[in-house]
């Protein structure tokens, strides 16, 4: 159907959080299944000692939900101290970017 967009989910597979297991939200998800869209964590799965807020962007989560300053702080600290590549963050970016800008056919003008 390829939905635009998939919430990753609170709990645990073997021990890794779902919002940081690559093999879940890439391996399995992008690359075995096809899926191109959005992976956005479940509401405040990144607080009160759940998943680590940095290894979601490098396990293929795209957006932080809610997000707040303080995680905001906390990616640029990780960027800025090699904990969390560049590349990684950008594609995080370029999927969102994707969603909310989809690319389109130009109009050939005619109203529809």
């Amino acid at each position: 159907a390829q939905p635009k967009a998939v919430m990753s989910a609170y709990n645990k597979i073997n021990g890794t959080y779902c919002s940081n297991n690559y093999d879940l939200c890439t391996n399995l998800l992008r690359c075995e299944w096809g899926f191109k869209g959005v992976v956005m964590t479940d509401w405040m799965a990144t607080n009160k000692g759940r998943a680590d807020l940095v290894k979601c962007i490098p396990a293929g989560v795209d957006m932080i939900m809610p997000g707040d300053k303080k995680e905001v702080k906390a990616l640029l600290k990780a960027l800025h101290s090699n904990l969390l590549s560049q590349a990684d963050l950008r594609a995080a970016a370029g999927r969102v970017l994707q969603l909310i800008m989809p690319s389109q056919a130009p109009s050939d003008g005619c109203p529809k």
